[in-house]
C-alpha cells in the first residue's frame, strides 16, 4: 500500500448536507453489543469506519459528526472497522419504520442545530 495515496487526493469543502445511502441495523444486534448497551437509550450510533475514511476527503468537516435519519438527528458514537452498516438504537430503529439490513437514505448535517439552554416546562391543566 502506497503510504503516501492521500497526497494527491482532492480536497473537498463541506458546504452543504452530505446525502448518502446505508445499511442500518438496530444497536442490539451488534455482535458487541454489551460494550455499547448504555448507548441503546440514547441518540448514538455506530458507523463505519469506511464512512470515516470518506469524510477525511473534506478539509473542512466538523467533529463530531451529525447524521439525520428520517428527520431524527444521530451522533456517530464510534467508527468501526469492521461493519458495513450503522447501528443505530434499538427503540428509534423500530420507531422510524425503518427495516433491517436495508438501504435507507442517510444526511451528513452541515449546520448541526444548536443545544438548547433555556426550557419553560407548563402544566397542561390547573389541577396537575
Amino acid at each position: 500500500m502506497n503510504m503516501n495515496m492521500n497526497i494527491n487526493m482532492n480536497q473537498r469543502n463541506f458546504n452543504n448536507d452530505i446525502d448518502l445511502l446505508y445499511k442500518i441495523n438496530p444497536l442490539i444486534m451488534f455482535y458487541n453489543f454489551e460494550s455499547y448497551e448504555k448507548y441503546d437509550k440514547s441518540k448514538k450510533i455506530l458507523a463505519p469506519k469506511q464512512l470515516l475514511n470518506n469524510l477525511a476527503n473534506y478539509s473542512n468537516m466538523v467533529y463530531p459528526i451529525h447524521l439525520k435519519i428520517k428527520e431524527q438527528i444521530f451522533t456517530v458514537m464510534d467508527f468501526i472497522d469492521d461493519i458495513d452498516c450503522l447501528f443505530i438504537p434499538t427503540e428509534y430503529f423500530y420507531k422510524l419504520g425503518i427495516e433491517e439490513n436495508k438501504f435507507s437514505d442517510v444526511t451528513i448535517i452541515k449546520n448541526i442545530p444548536e443545544k438548547a439552554t433555556f426550557l419553560k416546562i407548563k402544566p397542561e391543566s390547573r389541577e396537575f
